[in-house]
């Protein structure tokens, strides 16, 4: 192995194909649950999968599934044990999430270690609270969750165990926002400040910029790598709905950063998504990771926030037929005073 590539969120539901240009090593964000038979988490946009189309799309390529993210317990602990069992049983590697329904011994495991010819690189998989991830179910814990001390223990203990790199891959942020929430950015320096190498994100499906922070790259949002339109279950007390996505340009782009696993630089491609070929292809070079100027940061965020959360309920309103009128006001005004950004 000579490189790898870490891609955003990936909802293969179908056979697709992929650029020759990426590795044979690809960290990727597997965004759903592969579910067949479990009721679904009541009150929740869930991503059903009754069969995933991984290995048909990436061949023999060595994929790490990060499962720490806010779909994976869709269908409850079944669902996620289901999950895991699916994706090991590719032959992929399953980091993220609890590896037994025992309440006594639920660990997460939030740890891959890859060994090149040369170095040992320490991945570590952790859903931020930025992305509403189901934590825990019956007292039983679920994802890897992030925690700052808990994370910065983990980097040092990578670190002792012989890691000449250690990349955090983040589930955070907004979707539909092309900023990181102050709160993330200000948890991915304390990684950096912890020891982190190099920080990967995603979850808001739509490409962030990518920061520079005392030498070391931040970047935080990779976009979607593959998700599909969608028409997905909803079910609030026992009433069965359906939501309903038709994905925006801005959701068919993508970062894929590569880490060269011999010289230890780091790049980025930009991808694009052909929804209607099931293609994904290469579309040139990708973004330089630069010193962010942070002052007023917590206002320029809450503008690009505003607006990616309106523009992207325009978009749902027009594809179901729908014209925005005054509610469209009412919800500009609620996004600009709520206190959260999710």
């Amino acid at each position: 192995m000579s490189a790898m590539a870490f891609v955003g969120d990936c909802y293969v539901t179908h056979e697709i194909s992929i650029p020759d240009v990426l590795p044979d090593t690809i960290v990727l964000n597997w965004e759903h649950a592969v579910c067949a038979g479990e009721p679904q988490v009541d009150g929740k946009i869930v991503l059903p999968c009754e069969r995933a189309y991984y290995r048909e799309s990436f061949g023999d390529r060595h994929i790490v599934a990060g499962l720490a993210n806010n779909h994976v317990v869709d269908f409850g602990l079944a669902g996620l044990a289901k999950t895991a069992a699916y994706v090991r049983g590719l032959g992929y590697d399953a980091v993220g999430v609890l590896d037994t329904e025992s309440a006594e011994d639920a660990i997460p495991t939030r740890l891959k270690m890859i060994e090149s010819r040369r170095h040992r690189i320490a991945l570590l998989f952790y859903a931020h609270a930025s992305a509403s991830p189901i934590t825990s179910v019956r007292g039983v814990a679920c994802v890897s969750v992030y925690e700052a001390g808990a994370v910065a223990a983990d980097i040092a203990a990578a670190k002792a165990a012989g890691a000449d790199v250690v990349v955090c891959v983040m589930h955070w942020g907004a979707e539909e926002v092309t900023l990181p929430p102050p709160e993330v950015v200000r948890d991915a320096h304390r990684m950096i400040d912890a020891g982190a190498d190099l920080i990967v994100g995603h979850h808001a499906h739509v490409v962030h910029g990518a920061e520079l922070y005392r030498g070391k790259p931040i970047f935080y949002g990779l976009g979607n790598f593959y998700f599909p339109h969608l028409s997905v279950p909803v079910a609030q007390g026992g009433v069965s709905a359906t939501y309903s996505k038709i994905q925006s340009s801005g959701n068919t782009r993508s970062l894929a950063v590569i880490l060269d696993t011999e010289t230890l630089d780091i790049s980025s491609i930009r991808m694009r998504v052909d929804l209607k070929g099931r293609a994904v292809a290469h579309a040139g070079r990708g973004v330089t990771p630069r010193v962010w100027n942070h002052w007023m940061y917590e206002q320029r965020f809450r503008v690009a926030f505003v607006a990616g959360k309106l523009l992207a309920r325009a978009r749902a309103a027009w594809a179901a037929g729908r014209r925005p009128g005054a509610r469209a006001i009412v919800n500009a005004f609620r996004l600009a005073t709520q206190k959260t950004y999710r």
